[in-house]
């Protein structure tokens, strides 16, 4: 089993999230945040089961392969290597991936 570990801009990422939800919403806010979370651990037995990221742009700069997984409307971005999976961020489907969203 892998270990999940979350990239500070990830985090911060995930908080933005909340705070915007929230603002109409604080119940759905930390539903949507839980779910996000729940879905990360899971990748603790299943690290590949999240699709390839196709953004073509990101990959010809990161020389990592890329992963993503959905929640609702959110991409959960995350990368394994060897015994652990990063999560390098968490975005809205609408917006496009970019190499400044992840930290890199």
């Amino acid at each position: 089993m892998v270990r999940v570990k979350w990239h500070q801009n990830a985090l911060d990422q995930l908080k933005d999230i909340q705070s915007y939800i929230a603002k109409t919403s604080p119940f759905q806010a930390r539903r949507v945040v839980r779910l996000i979370r729940e879905a990360t651990r899971r990748l603790e037995k299943q690290p590949e089961i999240g699709a390839v990221v196709t953004d073509w742009a990101v990959r010809r700069r990161i020389r990592k392969v890329l992963r993503e997984i959905h929640v609702f409307s959110y991409r959960i971005i995350y990368c394994v290597q060897e015994d652990n999976v990063h999560i390098v961020a968490v975005i809205h489907a609408a917006r496009r991936l970019t190499v400044e969203m992840m930290g890199e």
